[in-house]
């Protein structure tokens, strides 16, 4: 949404530009701390990681925005196409593989921030205070039993999100 919006508006872009890049490079440790301090526990994990994936996702749904073929645009508005039409079969066509290598490398970042955030604000019963047992028991075997888990976790999310995504484009094909 931000990213359709700063699209269209060069002053929103640029207004929002800076604050991008700055969440873009505050490492997920300082969100996390920072974070804590304002808000529950409980919430951190899913903030953390929303915030660490959401400059990935602009980045790249801007650059899809931007790239949408200028001759298909103007050819839509020769012939009255609605602005819904050209956003469903135009914009959504051309931003969707960006959007899919967004989220593809959001998901794994939305995974590893988000049990950062777990551990560093020891959230009860989640992977990440488990991590935090592991670590102070000197446990590796549940090191790696948690970490395994944690892959494995990313790969079937990763995957879910692919087949819905075919299967909305092929909905949307038709």
């Amino acid at each position: 949404m931000i990213a359709s919006i700063a699209a269209v508006s060069k002053l929103f872009k640029h207004l929002v530009m800076p604050a991008v890049n700055v969440i873009n490079a505050v490492p997920i440790a300082s969100f996390t701390i920072l974070a804590l301090m304002a808000m529950d526990s409980s919430q951190l994990p899913v903030f953390v990681a929303f915030v660490t994936v959401m400059p990935i996702v602009f980045y790249n749904t801007l650059k899809g925005i931007e790239s949408t073929d200028p001759a298909l645009l103007q050819m839509a508005s020769v012939f009255n196409v609605p602005w819904w039409k050209k956003a469903l079969y135009i914009y959504f066509k051309t931003v969707a593989p960006y959007v899919v290598s967004a989220a593809t490398v959001g998901i794994g970042f939305a995974w590893k921030s988000g049990i950062a955030a777990e551990l560093i604000g020891i959230v009860r019963g989640t992977i990440g205070a488990s991590l935090h047992t592991a670590r102070i028991h000197l446990s590796t075997s549940d090191l790696f039993a948690w970490t395994i888990t944690i892959v494995l976790l990313s790969y079937c999310m990763e995957r879910l999100f692919r087949l819905i995504f075919r299967k909305v484009m092929k909905w949307q094909s038709n």
